[in-house]
């Protein structure tokens, strides 16, 4: 095949009615004007022509790109224009689409048909380069102006022609390119009418072969490209990411061949891109009857979240695709951290995964009753001392909501789990479980024993937490930057022996605002650090039955609505009466101590610094009662205040010690 050659030309300057337009005689132009008007509606038609050949042009280089990389075609679908078929869109099993317009015959010889070719003198070389054909003529390659060669279709040196009419000397001639189209040394007219420059009438067969497409171009050439039909569903694996199952009896037919890719997007997070090297991502596959699984397991490069493409194709023995499916995905795990796009994730990178350091969740999760949420072995058997696990949960913006129906959700039993950005919404109304657990003790086999089984420790950071988490003995608790809500408690912890012979409880909050009936309750040895915090509550704000607590630059404060008015709810409840379990003791922004004599044995130390406590009106903002066992040393500096006023009458003297074993700011209330 020769290679079609072109000169370079000027677009006419001026229409052939310019040089007949001289001196000042005057004469009848009518024709001439007619003949202007005529020649701008044919420019006109053909410059709306030329615009759709690009469109097809456009059309044939991904078809030519679609042979080429052996790609197949998933559907052929009519494309009508004003109730009118005029094509077909053809979509392929790379998710690319185009369309083929139904070209048209038009007058012989005058219209330039665009179409492709490899190089037949030049066996070794695969490609496909354009050419054009101009009435009876041979196809001839068209000249690339860069290296005047021939123009590849594909390919880094792939473009594609593009066609346009000039004016010269009144008559319109073609070009491509910058360049006229020449046919044995002469300029090609644009006369008559327009044909298919690209496809031909009916240029696209799907019916008479089930099992491919055959396209035919306007100077005859024809493509056949394989038909999948059949589409595969590929469903993701709700326990385990990158994972995927595919169902389908082709999997069981001896002989069949499974083809599977995965492709990445670009670095710059547009659309799907090229095939990606065999270095970043590693496929692993097993086929159990009719069931195809799929794990792919990206490489360093790839990023976690990187969205992915996988595609898989079913063929017979002769290479013919029988049926195909895609999905694209998002990268789930790299290096030590996942994405948890499912509650069965979560759970399982938590529970069964060691190697998973970091876990972010996808989207909102919904955990259910069925489904533990648990972090390191909760056996009661032995006690365990060294914990190294940590792990910490991204919540990214995202919600982790349950079933709020009164049982724990989430067990930390061992090593420290973070929590951050986001929202914990699994609050329970109290019934003796809370909706986080922390630690794990022998009381499950002995309700009296305060041995510890395990430690752990729950951070919080910069999370709207709506929930109560019960701390127990030897474990932590870190809240940072957050919200904390709860109806009843928001730190709490559960006293088993009367005496806790263990090592205490450690809370630090800081930063945070805390609501509930009782936020912050404290029944074993604990110690406390709270800073820069705002604490509501309804019967309490802080409770300390035990340890130490330090309060720095906070505000603490007491409003009605938050309190449950049923039961033994009375403002000045419990001042000369034995306290209750739990928070059934006296009402205060803060109440430190114990009066029972059997339980909560334990002694309280509470230090404010510029500290605002604040109670109810008429009543009092701090309370404290003791024993001999249980003193209370309370102390604050001058920065804080207190509403109402502190008053020792009301604040440490009421209770059933009359103030004995309780001193404040290091002075004994009573004495001797």
């Amino acid at each position: 095949m020769k290679t079609k050659s072109f000169t370079k030309g000027l677009v006419g300057c001026a229409l052939l009615a310019a040089s007949l337009v001289t001196g000042c005689k005057e004469y009848d132009d009518t024709g001439i004007r007619k003949d202007i008007a005529d020649l701008q509606g044919r420019v006109e038609s053909l410059e709306a022509w030329c615009e759709t050949a690009k469109g097809q042009i456009s059309a044939l280089q991904s078809l030519v790109t679609a042979v080429e990389s052996r790609d197949y075609i998933t559907g052929v679908e009519p494309v009508t224009e004003a109730g009118k078929e005029t094509g077909y869109a053809i979509s392929l099993g790379s998710g690319k689409t185009f369309t083929v317009k139904h070209g048209t015959q038009g007058d012989p010889g005058v219209t330039p048909q665009i179409g492709v070719a490899k190089d037949e003198a030049n066996p070794s070389d695969e490609n496909y380069y354009w050419t054009v054909k101009t009435g009876d003529d041979e196809p001839e390659f068209i000249v690339d102006p860069a290296t005047d060669g021939k123009m590849p279709v594909t390919g880094e040196k792939g473009d594609t022609p593009e066609l346009s009419v000039a004016e010269h000397n009144g008559r319109l001639y073609w070009k491509v390119g910058e360049d006229w189209l020449l046919s044995d040394g002469a300029k090609v007219p644009a006369t008559g009418e327009q044909g298919d420059a690209i496809f031909a009438e009916n240029g696209v067969d799907y019916t008479t072969d089930p099992n491919s497409v055959t396209f035919t171009l306007a100077d005859g050439t024809t493509f056949q490209v394989p038909y999948a039909s059949t589409l595969l569903t590929i469903v993701a694996d709700e326990e385990n990411v990158n994972t995927f199952s595919v169902t389908s009896t082709l999997f069981e037919e001896s002989g069949n061949v499974v083809d599977i890719r995965v492709e990445s997007e670009n670095a710059d997070g547009m659309t799907i891109a090229t095939r990606v090297a065999t270095t970043r991502w590693t496929v692993e596959s097993e086929i159990n009857g009719d069931v195809l699984t799929i794990t792919a397991d990206p490489a360093n490069a790839v990023e976690l979240g990187e969205k992915a493409l996988l595609k898989v194709t079913v063929s017979d023995a002769t290479g013919q695709v029988l049926a195909s499916g895609r999905t694209v995905f998002t990268n789930a795990r790299k290096d030590n951290a996942i994405l948890a796009s499912s509650p069965k994730i979560l759970a399982n990178a938590l529970n069964n995964d060691p190697e998973i350091t970091e876990i972010r969740l996808d989207d909102d999760l919904a955990l259910d009753q069925t489904l533990v949420i648990e972090f390191g072995d909760a056996a009661q058997r032995s006690v365990r001392t060294a914990q190294t696990l940590e792990k910490t949960i991204d919540l990214n913006g995202k919600t982790l909501t349950g079933p709020k129906n009164g049982s724990t959700i989430l067990f930390i039993n061992q090593g420290t789990v973070t929590f951050k950005n986001g929202t914990i919404d699994i609050a329970n109304a109290w019934n003796q479980h809370a909706d986080i657990g922390v630690g794990v003790d022998k009381s499950q086999d002995n309700p009296k024993s305060d041995e510890v089984v395990s430690k752990a420790t729950a951070k919080f950071h910069k999370v709207k937490l709506n929930a109560c988490v019960l701390v127990r003995y030897g474990s932590s608790v870190e809240i940072t930057d957050s919200e904390v809500e709860n109806p009843l408690y928001c730190v709490t912890t559960n006293a088993n022996a009367s005496k806790a012979d263990t090592e205490p409880v450690t809370v630090k909050i800081t930063n945070t605002k805390l609501t509930g009936e009782t936020p912050v309750m404290l029944n074993v040895p604990s110690s406390v650090e709270i800073d820069n915090c705002t604490i509501t509550g309804g019967w309490q704000g802080v409770m300390m039955r035990g340890g130490t607590a330090t309060i720095k630059n906070s505000r603490i404060s007491l409003q009605e609505e938050l309190a449950a008015n049923e039961g033994s709810w009375l403002k000045g409840r419990k001042i000369k009466e034995n306290w209750g379990s739990g928070n059934e003791i006296p009402v205060a922004g803060i109440t430190m101590g114990d009066n029972t004599g059997t339980a909560y044995q334990y002694p309280t130390s509470v230090t404010l610094e510029n500290t605002q406590v604040s109670g109810y009106e008429d009543y009092w903002a701090v309370f404290a009662d003791a024993t001999e066992t249980c003193t209370v040393n309370f102390k604050y500096n001058e920065q804080c205040t207190f509403s109402p006023k502190l008053d020792q009458e009301q604040s440490f003297k009421q209770g059933l010690s009359a103030g004995k074993y309780i001193t404040v700011n290091n002075k004994a209330v009573v004495t001797e």
